[in-house]
């Protein structure tokens, strides 16, 4: 029969299937290719322009891979602290919202970030246990490949993360 598959569905239906396949497809791979570039930002420790987080921020794939990872802000102006936290949020115009162990949260304006190395940060341990709370980072996603983003890259797992 004309214009039908042996599924039963019209030619029409199949090319809707097929291009929601593809788009399926397309996210899968954008959201790997954004873990691919945030783990090279993450090994090579460089900086970052805010700029191009807050353009990335409102994609889901993007946010997903940047939330869990340590931003430590390299240029914080007058406020300036070596403290490094979390994402929370970044404004179009810059702004980043992050939170730090002991509760912390703070509004910044760096022009630059960098995702240092887990082996990089001297307040490891306590990052991992400050992470290991679900209250404080609320994020949906916190682990990759089962482990979570602090015991990636030769560092150990978080007990009950």
């Amino acid at each position: 029969m004309r214009g039908h598959t042996y599924s039963g569905y019209g030619e029409a239906e199949y090319e809707e299937a097929s291009e929601f396949a593809a788009v399926a497809e397309w996210l899968e791979r954008h959201a790997r290719e954004c873990l691919a570039r945030a783990d090279a930002w993450l090994v090579s420790s460089l900086p970052v322009p805010t700029e191009l987080l807050a353009r990335m921020w409102p994609d889901e794939a993007w946010r997903s891979a940047l939330r869990d990872l340590v931003v430590a802000a390299v240029d914080e102006g007058p406020e300036r602290s070596d403290r490094p936290g979390f994402p929370r949020d970044v404004t179009a115009s810059g702004e980043l919202l992050m939170v730090r162990p002991g509760d912390e949260t703070v509004r910044l304006s760096p022009t630059t970030v960098t995702l240092p190395h887990p082996l990089l940060l001297p307040d490891l341990a306590e990052l991992r246990e400050f992470a290991s709370f679900p209250r404080i980072l609320f994020s949906p996603v916190r682990r990759r490949n089962g482990h979570h983003i602090l015991a990636r890259h030769g560092t150990q797992p978080v007990e009950g993360a």
